[in-house]
């Protein structure tokens, strides 16, 4: 069996498959043949090294028998791909399942579904019948408002604000809905293309269970329902061109998918079903919520697209406080900041979304970007089954070398080692750097495992300098379910959408019991403290049961690697006798 594996020569790792000769270890490293069938080992990870720590069994490593896994995750990401180049170019809204039906913002979800559905029937139909509908008082106001604003501008997108303003003034009667209609009309006769004139045509998609994920399909059936009535030789035309869209992921502890989603696919695994809701979005809606919608948000965010955030009482204390810190250190790229608004109003969000929309648009869900995730996927959980398990280290790119939380992870990873525990890199850059220092101090140490993602900027050559084994994969959602497969805990280090993104998905994952709990190590107060506070203060209060006060307690919050060793002693899966001593 061939495993894509770099192994230092003299290295207790020698036994394992590596590469062919020929592959230089910088090389890139993609399978391009089939895979074979997984060999599961039948009993425990084969152990590396002088190791004094028990035995960790597959239950506790693996969410899952890693050859089940392994089938679940190929077939799922393929169906996934195939789902989503079906579906029609959507708005995604993402929020939580537990808001209820007598919470204002179900009501609020339910008016943007109102206005999309009233932006595509203009964008269809023509500005005309969309404003005769408009002026029927079937609709909210707001939806209204905003499906005028959305009109106004799309037109000065496409034409210019100038050549906008100037049609509109010929006409001589201020932004009435009227002039707006003459003067989006007189634009569009100049037009090669008018029936894509307005550029607004994406529908929803959601998660498909209750909560924030039915209130926005439930306003776009009752608005097309209200549209049949008006205009009834439309009907069907309406219910194709509009539908409700979703994706569900299959839990034992919620609720059925929503009858008010019209085309659905149901997964077992979260990263094909986000997936399948991310692939053909131009634009996120991101309603409050708990860990999941968080792990969603920065899911996106990390890929560069536009996201409102609706209900700034809410989301402003966690959002504020992490771009404040992101800009102090330099944590985030410029743009990860751009691409996020929080606001109370769907114009203004709708605005944002048409706007950095149009700079990064959505990928193809190809079936080549499938078989390169799928691959990556099952090469590296082969990679993991022949591997010990590890306490794998995270943190942010953009860290310095001097950062405080950095030198306590180097120095966790010294104790960790002379205690015969592996240590695993999940991230390239300062922490690279400081867990294998860390680790070479111990002169007869564990060999030292980096599992990493490469978006066409690693340095290959410094990881063959920094880790005795190594597995590079090509994509975020792949890289993710690797660094949660095959550890006994987690170490994470302030950073930015990606770190956060892997944070809060671990955090899901647990509270879903998805993957088995096991320590999840904040490393920084300063940074990570105010977040959760706020993650406290608005997810469990009175109004709201976002998440349960318990779910707080999967998070460890720590300045020194004495703190992380004492949270680490308290695990069933560590020696508390000996190891970490």
């Amino acid at each position: 069996m061939e495993v894509v594996t770099k192994v230092i020569p003299g290295s207790p790792l020698l036994a394992l498959p590596t590469t062919p000769p020929e592959v230089e270890p910088s090389a890139p490293l993609i399978r391009e043949a089939p895979l074979p069938p997984l060999e599961v080992p039948s009993s425990k990870p084969v152990g590396v090294g002088r190791s004094r720590r028990r035995p960790v069994s597959w239950e506790q490593a693996f969410s899952m028998a890693p050859e089940r896994l392994t089938q679940l995750l190929a077939g799922e990401i393929e169906s996934a791909f195939t789902y989503a180049r079906g579906l029609k170019s959507a708005f995604t809204f993402f929020g939580g399942a537990r808001v209820k039906e007598d919470d204002p913002f179900f009501a609020e979800g339910k008016v943007w579904g109102e206005a999309v559905t009233l932006m595509n029937f203009g964008a269809a139909f023509g500005v005309e019948r969309l404003l005769e509908a408009m002026a029927s008082g079937r609709f909210s106001e707001e939806a209204c408002k905003a499906a005028k604003g959305a009109i106004m501008g799309a037109a000065a997108g496409r034409h210019g604000p100038l050549a906008f303003a100037k049609a509109l003034s010929q006409i001589g009667a201020g932004a009435t809905p009227q002039a707006i209609a003459l003067a989006v009309a007189r634009l569009e006769r100049q037009s090669l293309d008018p029936a894509a004139a307005l550029l607004l045509a994406a529908v929803t998609t959601t998660g498909a269970g209750p909560g924030m994920m039915e209130a926005v399909p439930l306003g776009v059936l009752e608005a097309r329902e209200k549209l049949e009535k008006l205009f009834p030789a439309l009907a069907q035309e309406l219910k194709a061109l509009i539908p409700t869209q979703g994706s569900r992921i299959k839990l034992d502890f919620e609720q059925k998918t929503s009858p008010a989603i019209e085309k659905v696919k149901e997964f077992l695994h979260f990263l094909p079903r986000r997936l399948a809701l991310t692939e053909q979005s131009p634009g996120f809606v991101v309603f409050p919520g708990g860990f999941g919608t968080l792990n969603e948000l920065f899911e996106v965010l990390r890929g560069g697209r536009p996201i409102a955030l609706h209900g700034k009482a809410f989301w402003s204390p966690l959002i504020d406080r992490m771009k404040q810190s992101w800009q102090e250190r330099g944590l985030a790229h410029p743009d990860d900041v751009a691409n996020l608004v929080t606001t109370d109003g769907i114009g203004e969000g709708l605005r944002h979304l048409i706007t950095r929309g149009k700079r990064q648009p959505p990928p193809a869900p190809t079936a080549e970007r499938a078989a390169e995730m799928a691959a990556d996927v099952v090469r590296g959980i082969q990679t993991l089954t022949q591997l010990p398990t590890a306490v794998t280290f995270i943190g942010g790119k953009r860290l310095r070398p001097d950062d405080l939380e950095v030198g306590t992870a180097g120095r966790l990873a010294t104790h960790l080692t002379r205690a015969g525990v592996p240590v695993r890199i999940g991230g390239d850059g300062p922490i690279l750097d400081a867990i294998s220092a860390g680790v070479r101090k111990v002169g007869q140490h564990q060999p030292i495992q980096a599992l990493l993602c490469d978006q066409g900027d690693l340095d290959h050559q410094a990881v063959t300098r920094k880790a005795d084994v190594s597995e590079i994969v090509h994509s975020f959602p792949a890289h993710k379910v690797l660094l949660y497969e095959n550890t006994s805990a987690i170490v994470a280090l302030p950073g930015g959408a990606g770190l956060m993104d892997e944070v809060w998905e671990l955090a899901c994952l647990m509270q879903c019991q998805k993957i088995p709990k096991r320590p999840l190590i904040l490393v920084g107060k300063e940074f990570w403290q105010p977040l959760l506070d706020a993650c406290d203060a608005t997810m469990h209060n009175e109004h709201r049961q976002m998440i349960k006060k318990e779910d707080l307690q999967l998070f460890q919050v720590v300045d020194t690697e004495a703190e992380a060793l004492q949270v680490l002693r308290t695990f069933p899966s560590f020696d508390a006798n000996s190891a970490l001593n």
